[in-house]
């Protein structure tokens, strides 16, 4: 649903591209209306040879970074309160901040509950 209004499946025809930028060409090309683009793609995409032209026509509201799921009862309360700080200070090091940056993590950030519950209520899970 796009806004809880159009039902995207219903009203377009949708099809999967292996590559966003491939997408932006189609729309540029008139192949297609529309593509779903992330931000850092739709300014690349303005990059390309005419995409000087492409306009954003739904800015989807924000979406929760990847969360660090620990699941059942693993780690005790304390334990998890640890691993939290550990982790929220641990990209920031010298030592840890190796270890994120081969594994492509810029940082960790405190739970947004406020945006997760948010998500809850407008897609009902």
């Amino acid at each position: 649903m796009l806004n809880g209004q159009v039902d995207a499946a219903g009203h377009f025809i949708l099809r999967q591209v292996d590559q966003a930028i491939k997408g932006a060409r189609s729309v540029v090309r008139g192949d297609c209306d529309a593509t779903i683009l992330d931000d850092e793609q739709f300014a690349r995409a303005k990059e390309i040879e005419g995409g000087k032209n492409l306009r954003m026509i739904y800015d989807s509201p924000a979406l929760p970074q990847l969360p660090v799921v620990v699941f059942g009862t693993a780690l005790s309360t304390e334990e998890r309160a640890v691993l939290v700080k550990v982790l929220l200070g641990m990209c920031g090091s010298s030592e840890g901040g190796a270890i994120c940056k081969k594994m492509h993590i810029g940082r960790f950030t405190p739970l947004n509950t406020a945006l997760f519950n948010d998500l809850q209520k407008r897609y009902g899970e």
